[in-house]
């Protein structure tokens, strides 16, 4: 997920990390990175098959794809209309760790469309969804320590599909994952924004932002991710970033009061906000401190590139390196750039 950590896997599922090539260890040798074993806390499937043949990850695309049914994001049809070209669908599959408590890990799979395919492209008035900026993300920290407020996070499962219905003129068609097509001639067309869409995130954050309005809220920004309400007569403020939710109030039992409103229109979870975004978040409110940092974020993406064992330097080069317009290629390296993109968070 973008939200300040590092991109998603492409559109073809390949997983991040040292899964493939060579790392740079802090002796100055290359060493084969070996990609983890079927039945590692850490191995994540390239395609179906391994998926399919894997236990835990069989049971993580199969409640991917009940998610999917219950919420009604698709119907069946045999055929497309003249002229509309069906869109692929992949499975993107990811580990996720400290979700459920630090260390824990969890298998995620995310379907996904292909839509870089989806044509007539949407405009942008229509793909544009704000998301909160570090300055504001920190200043709501902020204000919660120095208001003694409790501090909880929300998490909405499958956020997209549970955005309003696509209107008719919004016609989807997609190809279903390998597992799920029971001829050539099946297609789903969707009913909701399904992930990929550039719709998708946009029709999500109308939605959540209607129903805040309804219940009360009122935006503290132009952009619609800090709002405000007096709730049980207690101040309430919740910083909403996509799908993660950060909620702080005065009085805990109206934060809880909120979260059960909420969570009754939206499934989803709660806890205490130890994590959000990428970020760690050690929040002591009876002594009033609160420190923001990014130490496991950190040490995972040393990991992901082989880089744990090397030793810190104040420096990111060697001194007196220079860099000449020869040592640039007339071609760029893919590979390189894309995991330059990934280490630099762009």
């Amino acid at each position: 997920e973008h939200r300040g950590t590092p991109p998603p896997p492409s559109i073809k599922g390949e997983p991040h990390g040292k899964s493939q090539g060579e790392t740079k260890g802090k002796s100055g040798g290359k060493a084969k990175s070996a990609r983890p074993l079927p039945g590692t806390h850490d191995f994540v499937p390239r395609n179906y098959k391994e998926a399919r043949d894997d236990p835990d990850w069989a049971a993580s695309d199969a409640r991917e794809l009940e998610g999917l049914r219950a919420r009604g994001a698709y119907t069946d049809v045999q055929g497309l209309p003249p002229g509309v070209r069906a869109i692929p669908m992949i499975m993107r599959r990811e580990i996720k760790e400290g979700f459920i408590a630090p260390g824990k890990f969890r298998h995620k799979s995310r379907l996904v469309v292909d839509g870089s395919r989806q044509f007539p492209k949407p405009e942008g008035k229509d793909t544009f969804s704000a998301t909160p900026p570090a300055p504001g993300v920190k200043m709501f920290l902020s204000c919660a320590c120095q208001d003694n407020h409790f501090l909880r996070k929300c998490d909405v499962s499958q956020a997209f599909l549970q955005s309003d219905d696509l209107d008719e003129s919004e016609a989807i068609y997609v190809i279903p994952p390998p597992g799920q097509r029971l001829n050539d001639q099946h297609y789903w067309r969707l009913i909701k924004a399904v992930y990929g869409l550039g719709i998708a995130s946009a029709k999500w954050h109308r939605t959540v932002c209607e129903f805040l309005r309804s219940e009360g809220w009122t935006a503290a920004d132009s952009n619609n991710t800090i709002w405000t309400t007096r709730r049980d007569g207690a101040t309430l403020r919740m910083l909403v970033h996509v799908d993660d939710l950060l909620i702080s109030g005065d009085k805990d039992a109206a934060v809880q009061a909120w979260l059960r409103t909420f969570l009754g229109r939206f499934e989803g979870n709660e806890e205490p906000a130890h994590h959000y975004i990428g970020l760690q978040i050690d929040y002591d409110r009876h002594a009033g401190r609160l420190k923001v940092h990014q130490t496991e974020f950190t040490e995972e993406l040393l990991r992901s590139q082989g880089y744990d064992d090397c030793n810190p330097v104040g420096v990111p080069m060697e001194p007196n390196t220079y860099l000449y317009e020869s040592d640039r290629p007339n071609i760029p390296d893919v590979a390189l750039r894309t995991k330059y993109m990934h280490v630099v968070g762009d």
